[in-house]
């Protein structure tokens, strides 16, 4: 599962989200460059502790969030649209036991999406509004991947 599968679901997600809301894929290519997404997180725990979060219960927590169950870039983002670490942001885990992949997998990521939004339009296939996409987070599994959809990459000119 590390590196590989968790990448693919989070472009996977990315992707089914800029069908889902064209107005921010349109807008993403026209933003300000990238910044730093260092952060450090500390934590106490006693000795032997292991601690697994729940990702439903921080991801979609409504005491963290303004709109949790909404694809909203603006969480991430303060009055000046300059990019903020959110505590309650946990996608590589924390503490001694976080994803020793965190440099390389957000590296992958920001490489591949902006190539992705670079070389292609994402749309929902014929006959689907952008409406219609699925964007329920299934209960069940360890990591949150996405229903299947059929998605249409467009060339850009």
């Amino acid at each position: 599962m590390a590196g590989t599968e968790t990448t693919a679901t989070t472009l996977q997600w990315a992707i089914l989200l800029m069908m889902k809301y064209p107005e921010i894929q349109s807008e993403t290519l026209g933003a300000a460059p990238r910044v730093s997404l260092g952060y450090a997180i500390s934590c106490v725990f006693s000795q032997g502790i292991i601690v697994i979060p729940s990702l439903t219960s921080v991801l979609l927590d409504k005491t963290q969030w303004e709109t949790p169950h909404q694809f909203n870039p603006n969480h991430f983002l303060d009055a000046e649209g300059n990019f903020v670490k959110r505590e309650a942001f946990l996608p590589f885990s924390t503490g001694r036991r976080n994803c020793i992949g965190e440099s390389l997998a957000k590296m992958e990521l920001f490489v591949f999406f902006v190539g992705l939004l670079q070389t292609f339009t994402f749309r929902p296939q014929q006959g689907v509004s952008e409406a219609d996409l699925d964007l329920t987070v299934p209960e069940t599994t360890f990591t949150l991947r996405p229903r299947p959809q059929a998605t249409c990459a467009i060339l850009r000119e």
